[in-house]
């Protein structure tokens, strides 16, 4: 191979990586810009539904889920304790269920103050398979009512209505 065609090789070479990157640098912007525009239409997705969703009672310190909490859950937790206590519903990735989480309020927990705040809250949490549902559910919150002593329970109580 003569020496100028290495050469004018070279420079084609070069002229080729040089267009290669340019194109690559367009392709990736064009991407990003993709990318942004889909983040906008989800955030303002988000904020639509955030804005629609109805409004359930729940405690002052209750986190909401992505998951909706079905009325009867909130049924069982209301005629079981009383409407002051949360509810928060996990998906169980690796079991086919959902952690079901009570949230005490703060005058119904016999957790002293500081252990409390130390915990964010006092949380009851159960793993409940799909399929026994509503009467584990009713059977989890009997047991959370019979842990507290009578003088808690007769509050609970006179707070259902």
């Amino acid at each position: 191979m003569p020496r100028g065609d290495f050469f004018k090789t070279i420079k084609e070479t070069k002229e080729l990586v040089s267009e290669l990157a340019k194109k690559t640098e367009e392709s990736l912007q064009s991407l990003l810009n993709r990318i942004e525009s889909l983040e906008k239409k989800q955030d303002n997705l988000i904020n639509l539904t955030s804005a629609t969703s109805p409004n359930f009672p729940l405690s002052t310190f209750a986190q909401p889920t992505n998951i909706p909490i079905p009325m009867e859950y909130r049924e069982i937790v209301n005629q079981t304790l009383n409407r002051h206590f949360g509810i928060v519903v996990e998906p169980e990735t690796a079991y086919p269920g959902f952690k079901f989480t009570i949230e005490v309020p703060k005058e119904y927990s016999s957790l002293p103050l500081d252990e409390f705040d130390f915990r964010n809250g006092d949380k009851r949490t159960k793993v409940i398979n799909y399929a026994e549902g509503v009467f584990k559910i009713k059977e989890f919150c009997d047991r959370i009512y019979n842990t507290f002593a009578s003088e808690m329970k007769a509050k609970i109580i006179q707070e259902r209505i």
